[in-house]
């Protein structure tokens, strides 16, 4: 008897044991399944290649004739950030991305309009290309935003660049100033034209 329950337990082991691996390997597949999917709507809207054994996507204009110089080039990562033994949050992606970090943050244009006389200041100031920003829509994926965001910043970037090269191209009697992130120009006697990134 005591061999038959010995022989009869260890097969209910082996077969736990291979329905523990089974569960492992489905939630396993279940999360490649996933990452496939979530990389599909990423091509869906964004420009990837495969490099190696990286994933990279592209940020930049240049598509549309941008010649702006910044790569604008990011890294899709499989996320592996869970346990498989606990719950999923909710707001779980098996994807994300890695954008360089001189394009995290955000970025906008500042232009504003100034008298010269000291008792008026500011005539107007008009932000461009500003964005609140953006909290995550439920069902939206965190890396479009992130890369929203990102390529927000080298838009701004590169239409800055451009003011900039042009502001010291221009011939004029009061030459423009281009100062780190600023520029500076006088169109008409007693004002200045402010351009800030």
């Amino acid at each position: 008897k005591k061999k038959s329950l010995a022989g009869a337990a260890q097969i209910l082991l082996k077969g736990a044991e291979r329905l523990s691996k089974s569960v492992a390997e489905n939630q396993e597949n279940k999360r490649q399944r996933d990452f496939n999917s979530e990389l599909l709507r990423l091509r869906q809207h964004w420009k990837l290649r495969k490099v190696g054994d990286k994933i990279l996507g592209d940020l930049s204009y240049r598509s549309a004739g941008s010649l702006f110089l910044h790569h604008g080039t990011f890294e899709v990562i499989k996320n592996t950030d869970i346990d498989l033994d606990k719950k999923i949050p909710e707001d779980y992606c098996p994807l994300d991305v890695q954008i360089p970090s001189d394009l995290e943050g955000s970025a906008y244009i500042k232009v504003s309009i100034q008298k010269q006389a000291p008792d008026i200041g500011d005539l107007g100031t008009v932000n461009l290309f500003k964005r609140p920003l953006p909290k995550s829509k439920p069902g939206s994926a965190h890396w479009q935003t992130k890369l929203e965001t990102a390529q927000n910043v080298l838009l701004c970037k590169e239409i800055f660049a451009q003011l900039s090269r042009e502001a010291v191209q221009i011939k004029s009697q009061i030459p423009h100033i281009v100062v780190k992130n600023q520029i500076i120009s006088q169109p008409f006697p007693g004002r200045k034209l402010f351009k800030t990134l």
